[in-house]
Order: C-alpha cells, then sequence, then structure tokens
C-alpha cells in the first residue's frame, strides 16, 4: 500500500513497475498506471498491452501513528466515469470526466465546512385566501441574494401559487451544496394540526457526523431539547429561543443510537437519530 516491492525497492514507471524492467534515470510511481489511456508515450494498461477485466482496488491513508484513546477522522471520495462513446475502444479515452466529477466533490465537500452558518434572512408573505378551493400563495421576501428556491410542490420560484389548506416545505440553497428548510402552514390547518403534530419538527443530516440540525414548522419562543443516550443518560440540554432552527455540535458524540427530546408548552416529542463517526 506505500508503493513497495517485497525487496524493498519502489514502484517506478514502466514495464511491470519494478526496476528490473527500465533503465535508469528510475522515475517513482506511487501507484500502478498513472497516465492517461490514450497517452501512448506514458504507463497505462494499454501501452502495458494488459487484456481488460474486471479491476478492484484498495483505498487507505497513512502512515500514520495512532495513540491511545486517540481518534482519527478520514473522509473518502469514489469517484467514478464512463466515456459512453468510448466503451469499446478504452484506449482512446481520456481523465477529462473523472477531473470533472473529482472537482465536483472536492467543490461540495469544501462547501459543507461552512454549510453551519448558512442561515438565510427572509421573510414569508403567506396570502391564506381560498385555500379550501386552492388558491393561496406564498411569497419568499429575501433580505440577502438566495441562489435557489425548492418548494415540495415542485416550483422553483420565489412565489408559490394554487396552495391548499395544509402544509408545505421550502427549501433554500446556496447555490453550491448547504441548505436550509423549513414548513410553511397553509390555510386554516387547524383541521389537521392534531394528526400532524409529531411532524412539527425535522431533525437532518440523520444519520448525522459532527452537527445535527433541528428545523421547527414555525418559530418557538421557549423550546428544550434535550439528547439521551441508548442507557438513558442524558447527553446535553439545549434551548430555542425566538428562531425556527438549532444546531447541535455532534464532535464529542460517540458513534450510535441517540434519542432527541422536544419540549414546548404545547407538547413533548421524541425522535431518534443516529451518529456515524
Amino acid at each position: 500500500m506505500r508503493g513497495y516491492w517485497r525487496d524493498g525497492t519502489q514502484m517506478v514507471k514502466g514495464g511491470n513497475g519494478h526496476q528490473n524492467t527500465n533503465s535508469p534515470p528510475f522515475e517513482v510511481a506511487h501507484y500502478m498506471f498513472p497516465s492517461e489511456p490514450n497517452d501512448t508515450a506514458g504507463w497505462n494498461e494499454c501501452t502495458a498491452g494488459n487484456t481488460p477485466f474486471d479491476r478492484r482496488f484498495l483505498m487507505s491513508f497513512g502512515p500514520f501513528d495512532f495513540d491511545k484513546g486517540e481518534m482519527i477522522e478520514a473522509t473518502f471520495a469514489y469517484v467514478w466515469q464512463r466515456d459512453t462513446n468510448l466503451m469499446n475502444a478504452t484506449c482512446d479515452a481520456t481523465f477529462e470526466g473523472m477531473r470533472v466529477a473529482s472537482d465536483d466533490v472536492k467543490q461540495q465537500n469544501d462547501s459543507l465546512t461552512n454549510c453551519d452558518a448558512f442561515h438565510p434572512n427572509y421573510t414569508l408573505n403567506i396570502n391564506h385566501n381560498d385555500a379550501d378551493i386552492g388558491e393561496a400563495s406564498v411569497e419568499v421576501v429575501a433580505n440577502e441574494s438566495i441562489e435557489i428556491y425548492s418548494w415540495s410542490t415542485g416550483d422553483t420560484g420565489r412565489v408559490v401559487e394554487g396552495l391548499s389548506n395544509g402544509k408545505i416545505y421550502l427549501t433554500l440553497h446556496d447555490g453550491g451544496y448547504c441548505y436550509y428548510t423549513r414548513t410553511v402552514a397553509v390555510g386554516d390547518v387547524s383541521s389537521v394540526k392534531e394528526n400532524t403534530r409529531k411532524n412539527a419538527f425535522i431533525i437532518h443530516p440523520n444519520p448525522a457526523t459532527n452537527r445535527l440540525r433541528i428545523t421547527f414548522d414555525e418559530v418557538q419562543t421557549s423550546a428544550d431539547v434535550t439528547v439521551i443516550n441508548q442507557t438513558g443518560q442524558i447527553m446535553g440540554t439545549y434551548g430555542v429561543r425566538s428562531s425556527d432552527y438549532r444546531d447541535i455540535d455532534l464532535s464529542n458524540y460517540s458513534a450510535g443510537f441517540y434519542f432527541l427530546q422536544v419540549h414546548t408548552g404545547e407538547y413533548r416529542e421524541i425522535k431518534k437519530f443516529v451518529v456515524s463517526k
């Protein structure tokens, strides 16, 4: 896994990767066949004359020192792309599609580190008129630039019309990979509140790694959140005041199942979530 042969020599480009099939000066290779398939002067499976077959690989990182009680977190991305125009002429293919896919994965990973700060500033104008016959509407009035609007109705604009009594979900995107979701009550929803009360908030992502977000249907003037582990031990308590969301830092939580309890003056509800490390 470190690019060395059993005789202690390092892998080199060309031939079978060993110095005995190459002439100096040797060019070090960290993995087999790093050249693009259409590079006739490079070291790839085409210039090596290998017969196409089912290929397997192992992804790893290191070497590193691992002390007692220490935790090391690694993120792996398996990127795959096929040039459908060259499926029967693999030696004419390039890595261009892989570069695009890899850049997209890197951009997503880099963007996620800033998602904790994404909390768009906006207000909603809800027109409940004639919701009984599907003529209600909701308009987003943004106090800052919001790149993408995504409604559970399928609409993607700032305004959604033709709504009936009930609830819809609005997701705001920053144009990258960060998002913010809330629930909007439309019309006279008193008849459905009792049946949908258990959907008064959502938790995401689930499973979670370092952060869990609780998104409420509406702004909470006062709500208490408690996290409990599988043995009933209270892991943390969090207050929600004048907000419709709450983030919980999970960086010190071990992997496993947890229960999240939300208590307001109106109701108490418990949902289960998973921490994955």
